[in-house]
């Protein structure tokens, strides 16, 4: 009996340790469980922490303190621009109330015609108009035709718009042998007792030399017309103590004026060819080179500017000349293009044949 009670007690016992661990093994593996959520739901925390901080802390923040610093400023470029945009609009109604009251006469009574095309000959034929007395047009029908196109011609060759412009382009003339010549005292010269008298003293050399100067024959004429349509500038390669009495003996002549003086000084000196003009000194902000005519007789003269240069003749003693005289429609003319330079080239065309 004591060994059955023995080994009895012993199975219950076993059995009771064996509960007793299962239950730590549960109470264990809850731990586990809660320190494994205690871990996530810290990890989540984290990420959101990361994610979320500096979206909200450091981004939108800042955004916020740039708009409002930059709000002032982006009020006043709005009224920058709305101001600007009112003076374009102010500037653009100007410039079209101005076109279109000097351009309504120039368009106005202009001639129409329509081209249409035979369909027997297969050209290209006018459709006549005649103008009524009461200002309307009334066309007579072609039979077989077809309307090509309607076309305006303004009732002036140079309209009024163009003759009233205020921005004039500018003449620059040679001096000697173009609308002078001189010679010394000491000169054998046929005309020298008809000639105006200049007495020119040298700074440097401190010698005075008397000069007889001649115009040109028309040479008045030439200066009182040209300076009504031209700004005049004389560019000579003689030295200021000579140029500047022969000068202000020409401004005497005319009503106008030059209203700029260039003289040796002002040129380009090349050793074997001689003084050059450079026409870009007498440009300015408002004045290109397709807006400035150079009128001189040497043709190293204007070798920087071929284009610019109008080649007359030089001038002695002939009194029958006559160069500046024809020369007068010409310049008249050439006032009305929007560059000379596209007029003034055609002179070398010729040679685009010869080579």
């Amino acid at each position: 009996m004591n060994a059955v009670s023995y080994i009895s007690d012993q199975l219950s016992k076993r059995d009771k340790n064996g509960k007793t661990e299962d239950v730590e093994d549960k109470v264990a593996v809850q731990k586990r469980e809660k320190i494994v959520r205690r871990r996530s739901k810290f990890t989540s925390y984290a990420w959101a922490v990361i994610l979320f901080f500096p979206q909200w802390l450091i981004i939108k923040p800042t955004q916020l303190i740039w708009w409002i610093i930059s709000l002032p400023l982006l009020l006043i470029e709005y009224g920058l621009k709305s101001r600007l945009q009112r003076k374009s609009t102010k500037r653009s109604t100007g410039t079209l109330q101005s076109i279109s009251e000097l351009e309504e006469d120039d368009l106005a009574g202009g001639d129409e015609i329509f081209l249409q095309r035979d369909a027997v000959k297969g050209s290209l034929a006018p459709a006549k108009y005649r103008r009524s007395r009461s200002g309307s047009r009334s066309s007579t029908v072609m039979l077989g035709t077809k309307r090509m196109g309607r076309f305006l011609f303004p009732k002036k060759l140079i309209p009024r718009s163009v003759l009233h412009a205020e921005k004039r382009k500018r003449l620059v003339v040679d001096l000697d042998e173009t609308l002078i010549h001189s010679a010394s005292r000491t000169t054998s010269h046929s005309n020298s007792a008809q000639g105006h008298m200049v007495e020119i003293r040298f700074a440097i050399s401190g010698v005075s030399t008397l000069y007889y100067v001649h115009k040109r024959p028309h040479c008045d004429l030439f200066l009182s017309k040209v300076s009504k349509w031209y700004d005049l500038v004389v560019f000579t390669a003689s030295m200021r103590e000579y140029a500047d009495p022969v000068i202000d003996w020409l401004e005497g002549s005319f009503s106008g004026r030059f209203s700029k003086r260039l003289y040796r000084n002002n040129c380009i000196l090349r050793d074997g060819v001689g003084y050059i003009k450079d026409l870009s000194i007498v440009c300015g902000p408002t004045v290109t080179l397709g807006e400035v005519i150079l009128v001189d007789n040497s043709p190293i003269s204007y070798a920087m500017n071929v284009d610019n240069a109008i080649q007359v003749e030089g001038w002695i003693s002939d009194p029958s000349d006559t160069d500046l005289l024809t020369l007068l429609p010409f310049l008249e003319a050439l006032r009305y293009t929007t560059d000379v330079r596209d007029i003034l080239a055609l002179k070398n065309s010729e040679q685009a044949f010869l080579s």
